[in-house]
């Protein structure tokens, strides 16, 4: 009787391979084996193109209602995020935090999601995130955009700045720094 270590195993390979409608089959079965596998459920969202995305996204939803945990919402709203459908990310992410406000990685997932939409409510997710982790990088980040965009440039760059410290491979970072030092830039 294969298992979902069997079945994963063979999912990855054919993901490996290219064939993501066979991989995205076995990371199915996988996941109806173990929905808590968030191994497969990486694995999955990566199937995810061309003729495999309606009927991923149909698994997926199927999951959802039936097991309306934090780990399947967490995959769904990545799945979700990668196909543009931000409304629907927010909205499961957000589910989420209904049960555990303080999931760093949730909050985490909503400030890039919030970010990708433009939405307004990012800056109070933001604060969010900051109030259970007064270092987080990638909320630094986000502040730090929304600064620039404020053309608040001294203050941006000492927050990407932070953000640098906490995670100094964080390359979006790096980059804004750049963009933040080219903008604040005064020729003699």
């Amino acid at each position: 009787i294969p298992t979902a270590e069997n079945h994963r195993h063979k999912a990855e390979m054919l993901l490996f391979s290219g064939s993501y409608e066979l991989a995205a089959l076995e990371f199915q079965r996988v996941l109806e084996l173990d929905f808590r596998d968030e191994a497969a459920w990486g694995g999955l969202i990566q199937t995810a193109r061309g003729r495999a995305e309606i009927p991923v996204t149909r698994f997926i939803e199927e999951m959802v209602e039936l097991h309306p945990e934090p780990v399947v919402l967490l995959a769904a709203a990545q799945h979700h995020q990668l196909h543009s459908d931000y409304a629907r990310s927010s909205e499961l992410l957000e589910r989420i935090l209904e049960t555990d406000a303080e999931n760093v990685a949730v909050l985490e997932r909503l400030c890039d999601v919030l970010a990708s939409e433009g939405s307004l409510e990012l800056a109070a997710v933001i604060e969010q995130l900051l109030a259970v982790d007064g270092e987080n990088a990638r909320a630094l980040f986000h502040q730090a955009t929304i600064l620039q965009y404020q053309n608040r440039f001294d203050e941006a760059i000492a927050v990407v700045g932070r953000s640098i410290v906490t995670d100094p491979t964080n390359m979006r970072a790096r980059n804004l720094l750049a963009i933040l030092y080219t903008r604040t830039f005064q020729y003699d």
